[in-house]
């Protein structure tokens, strides 16, 4: 099946989604006990939102999966584009995920990846590229 999950570590995931730098992360997958995780919200803006992991909800969060994050006082959908978060971040103000609503995922890390480059080659939003 081309969608199922790829068994992957995090910093393969960035590769595969066009992160191939470090970027400074934290680690892998936890920082300071918790996951992190950073959301393309599909919320009308161009902007990674970090949000903390539940445990329950880890084992399902993996680069590309649709995901319902809080957005000021409403739940919007999201694409997780990354996990972990740049160093020094503030994680006492994280805010956490509200629901992982495919265990797949929804946007693959390659097209995760071509919608990226897309974003810089046609000077489009991210969340408008992920919607169509």
């Amino acid at each position: 099946d081309s969608r199922a999950p790829l068994s992957i570590s995090g910093r393969e995931r960035n590769v595969a989604a066009g992160k191939g730098r470090d970027c400074g992360r934290t680690g892998p997958r936890l920082t300071m006990g918790g996951m992190i995780v950073g959301v393309h919200p599909l919320a009308g803006f161009d902007k990674v939102l970090h949000y903390l992991v539940p445990e329950p909800m880890r084992a399902d969060v993996q680069v590309g999966a649709l995901v319902r994050v809080p957005v000021g006082r409403t739940l919007r959908l999201g694409i997780v584009g990354e996990i972990g978060a740049p160093k020094d971040f503030p994680i006492e103000k994280l805010k956490a995920l509200a629901q992982v609503l495919h265990p797949f995922p929804a946007l693959p890390p390659d097209l995760l990846g071509l919608a990226r480059w897309m974003t810089g080659y046609y000077a489009a939003p991210l969340d408008g590229i992920i919607e169509t």
